[in-house]
């Protein structure tokens, strides 16, 4: 069977989704093409699969025909004329347009497609898709985000943003007070509340890995120099590749996962959003500190690791202790967790809707 994929982002090496997906169609001896559209603003050179870049460079014109807000329009007609330029598109059984965008440029070539939800959004567009052009099979994390997506739509599947786990064990270790933040180096993920809760701790480092401005990372070595300067905390934004991930972060002890609400707002998106590194995190066995949203519910409802109502420094700190009293309990419920939601039993059990 062959696959076309649809991704209408520039960030498809930090999709962990889609590359686990791409990697579940290999596992099966499954043919398949990724088209992605590329400003130039993410590094995918990493992205080894089979995939076809849509190029439209970062800049001037990007910005503007984002500011007059057409830029969703010029990618359909950027993904249309390289798709038909470079595949019979009639030749694959199955299409996957991954939001809202990616199902609109998939619905030219077929009326049965297969919508991959990543993000959740009560936008027109979406409000027409599941009204009126309504999916052959919906990919989405939870009940929570279904139902806020398309509430009473039954053709769907659910699959976590979670890693492949065919290769992983417990991971036993003591604590030693080895914290890691892993993602994107923004204000918005809580980067700089996890770094000011180190001046409330003796002995413990953060370790950051992840990507942003350059010149916001600057300003964090400036504004903590002397927690820099001290190594108590780094920045690496040297890329990981999935399935390296775990070598990597195996040997941390407690992971964070924040978002700062006063920075970026309530957004339903980021409150019900499943988010991966969570899952990279239980995958090594590893507590999770987080806020107290529906998008993390698993770390309390495991027992995983411990969630805030109100993130700041000392409630990280008052967190990290709770952890450190009992952590190898803590340690087992992340690896338990994990494995409920591994990737690819998740993608398997879907697999006969997914191919009918």
């Amino acid at each position: 069977m062959k696959w076309l994929i649809i991704f209408p982002d520039p960030w498809i090496c930090y999709s962990p989704s889609i590359i686990n997906f791409t990697k579940m169609l290999d596992i099966n001896s499954q043919d398949y093409i990724v088209f992605y559209f590329d400003d130039g603003s993410f590094d995918n050179s990493k992205f080894n699969f089979n995939a076809i870049p849509i190029k439209l460079k970062k800049g001037f014109f990007v910005n503007f025909f984002r500011r007059i807000k057409i830029l969703g329009f010029i990618k359909i007609i950027l993904f249309l004329y390289v798709i038909l330029k470079e595949i019979k598109p009639s030749e694959y059984q199955k299409i996957v347009g991954v939001d809202s965008l990616g199902y609109i440029i998939a619905r030219f070539f077929s009326k049965k497609i297969i919508y991959y939800s990543l993000e959740v959004s009560k936008n027109r567009v979406n409000k027409i898709i599941f009204s009126k052009k309504r999916p052959d099979f919906l990919i989405i994390q939870s009940v929570s985000r279904l139902n806020y997506l398309a509430k009473g739509f039954s053709e769907v599947g659910f699959i976590q943003n979670s890693p492949i786990l065919s290769s992983t064990q417990f991971y036993k270790r003591f604590y030693e007070g080895k914290l890691l933040y892993l993602g994107n180096i923004v204000k918005e993920h809580g980067v700089e509340i996890c770094i000011e809760s180190l001046y409330f701790m003796n002995e413990e480092t953060l370790y950051i890995k992840g990507i942003g401005d350059a010149r916001y990372i600057e300003s964090l070595k400036e504004k903590y120099r002397d927690l820099y300067l001290t190594k108590r905390f780094v920045i690496d934004n040297i890329y990981v590749e999935q399935e390296d991930l775990f070598n990597f972060i195996k040997d941390f002890d407690v992971g964070f996962c924040l978002y700062d609400f006063e920075e970026i707002g309530r957004s339903y998106n980021y409150q019900s959003s499943p988010s991966g590194k969570m899952f990279n995190y239980f995958m090594a066995s590893m507590p999770v500190i987080g806020n107290n949203i529906i998008g993390l519910n698993l770390v309390h409802e495991h027992d995983a690791g411990v969630l805030l109502d109100n993130v700041s420094s000392k409630g990280i700190v008052r967190a990290v202790h709770e952890i450190k009293e009992n952590y190898l309990n803590f340690s087992l419920n992340a690896y338990d967790v994990a494995h409920i939601y591994d990737y690819e039993k998740m993608f398997m059990s879907n697999w006969n809707k997914l191919t009918r």
